[in-house]
């Protein structure tokens, strides 16, 4: 499949996830009233976890059986744009004075492409 394709799967359920996250980081931050950094974070772990799952299966067509090697490999790019995303929702919420939602929605943005092409050429490689 080529990159192009690859990139057009990935944004379709990176949309279905982003907004998955984005419902869990409003049900956190406004019903149970977690800090919102706190709460991008938990979101973040949990959508991720789902996210590795559809990626590997619908957009790189991935069948090799080392999903243990493969998850830590995400999770290592994860981990890497959980700081860049806690720093840009962080920065952007206290000092441009952005709604969280709206500032995660940044962040998610910002590091697309860097997701996509680190899971491409390290992950599922």
């Amino acid at each position: 499949m080529t990159t192009k394709k690859q990139l057009k799967k990935y944004a379709r359920f990176g949309i279905l996830i982003a907004i998955f996250e984005l419902i869990l980081l409003f049900i956190f931050v406004d019903f149970f009233k977690i800090f919102y950094l706190i709460a991008v974070t938990m979101a973040f772990i949990i959508s991720s976890a789902t996210g590795f799952f559809l990626q590997k299966k619908y957009t790189f067509c991935n069948k090799k059986k080392c999903v243990f090697r493969q998850y830590t490999k995400y999770l290592t790019i994860y981990f890497i744009g959980l700081i860049i995303n806690l720093i840009l929702v962080g920065f952007i919420v206290s000092l441009l004075n952005v709604w969280y939602i709206f500032a995660q929605l940044i962040a998610n943005f910002i590091l697309f492409y860097w997701y996509f092409y680190a899971n491409k050429h390290f992950t599922f490689k």
